[in-house]
């Protein structure tokens, strides 16, 4: 029965933009703000995580970067 849930549930990667998309959104209106999201949200799309340790390092690198308020993580990230 687990492998077959495994299958049916959606990649990691997705869960995780739907749960930073809420944080971007609860944050002040910045005008930044959705472009961040956006670029996170293709940035997810692009990667296809699978692997549970990979995407906690993104994470922590996100967290990072919106502390910061800053686009300085994501280019980082990206590169």
């Amino acid at each position: 029965m687990t492998s077959e849930h495994k299958k049916k549930s959606p990649p990691i990667f997705y869960v995780h933009i739907l749960q930073y998309r809420k944080i971007f959104h609860s944050l002040p209106v910045n005008p930044m703000r959705n472009f961040i999201a956006l670029q996170f949200t293709q940035f997810f799309r692009q990667l296809e995580v699978h692997d549970h340790v990979q995407m906690i390092k993104i994470q922590n690198k996100i967290k990072q970067m919106m502390f910061k308020k800053s686009l300085y993580f994501f280019i980082k990230l990206k590169n």
